[in-house]
């Protein structure tokens, strides 16, 4: 893995949702022995105006040129990309292996132009990249999972003190939240947190105590995952959400998370390769009325919780370690 580096925005993109970029960032490192840069420099110089510009009307045969003769270096960088880029930038070069989390866009020939200078492109989610396949894209991509950091393994011998009984965590499903307010009314003893925005920040809240903190650290929100019973847990592209991700439903570490938290799940996705390689249908039971809903939370509570051996089993298969080695042969096969 010589010359070989990670990109990282850590020094000047403070948002949470980058929080579990950079830990995976520095599992990376550890795993692959190699250093975590700052990427400033190269975001203020790309992300300029004018030199978008210069790369969106010059012809293409004279960008690669110019990125041949300027840009060329023997350093290769791995750089996480949050969305799809539109344009050429630096996490999308010739030098760089950007590794695309949120793929929301059905414009694969957009995608095909803005990363046609990188000798390597990693997609996380199946369904994403299945539809780039689908679509003849010729570009060297392969599909990297989402993953778990090593620093959440649980055993057979994990004790978790539950306080709360449901964590809505993250962005509400709206036909989740509506059947947990029904469900409230019929049995108003349940406490349940959930995420709401106010003046521009994230808290969790409860509906019994009100505003409980922000949780914004990747060790705060684990911590606060462990003390809650239940998850619901749905697909970003699904009850409404479809405009928003072109109608893609990626697995999340979401999931994961609630696993490694010891949380039984209910949720909301639709039957794709991706949902049935997480195994959400055993894990997490779909949920497609209130009748169901209301069933299989009232078991939840009045249960013992998860069966904590299966969920070890399947965790074993999801840890960025195990993901981390895949990309060690995805970069040696590709340089």
């Amino acid at each position: 893995m010589k010359n070989l580096k990670i990109l990282s925005k850590r020094y000047f993109q403070n948002w949470p949702s980058w929080h579990l970029i950079y830990e995976w960032e520095d599992d990376f490192s550890s795993i692959l022995d190699i250093p975590v840069i700052n990427a400033e420099t190269k975001e203020h110089i790309y992300e300029n105006t004018w030199v978008r510009r210069f790369f969106t009307l010059t012809p293409t045969r004279w960008v690669a040129q110019f990125v041949n003769s300027v840009f060329a270096s023997k350093d290769k960088y791995i750089a996480f990309e949050l969305t799809v880029k539109k344009n050429f930038s630096y996490s999308n070069g010739i030098n760089s292996i950007p590794i695309v989390v949120d793929f929301f866009t059905r414009d694969a020939g957009s995608f095909h132009a803005a990363y046609k200078n990188s000798t390597l492109i990693c997609i996380t989610s199946l369904e994403a990249f299945n539809f780039l396949k689908d679509n003849h894209c010729n570009l060297n991509i392969r599909h990297l999972p989402l993953s778990l950091s090593d620093r959440y393994m649980i055993d057979r011998h994990t004790t978790f003190t539950k306080k709360y009984d449901i964590i809505l965590a993250g962005r509400k499903n709206k036909i989740l939240w509506d059947f947990l307010l029904e469900y409230e009314k019929k049995f108003p003893d349940i406490e349940y947190l959930y995420q709401e925005e106010i003046n521009g920040q994230l808290f969790y809240s409860s509906n019994k105590s009100g505003i409980l903190g922000s949780f914004h650290t990747r060790q705060e929100y684990t911590d606060l995952l462990k003390q809650c019973r239940i998850g619901f847990y749905s697909t970003a592209g699904i009850d409404g959400g479809e405009i928003r991700t072109g109608g893609f439903n990626p697995v999340t570490p979401r999931y994961l998370e609630l696993i490694a938290s010891g949380c039984l799940l209910l949720g909301r996705y639709p039957d794709t390769d991706e949902t049935r390689s997480y195994e959400l249908q055993r894990y997490c039971p779909n949920v497609d009325s209130y009748l169901e809903f209301e069933t299989l939370l009232s078991s939840y509570l009045s249960g013992s919780g998860p069966d904590l051996d299966a969920y070890v089993s399947f965790l074993k298969k999801h840890y960025t370690s195990n993901v981390a080695l895949q990309l060690k042969d995805y970069v040696e096969a590709g340089l």
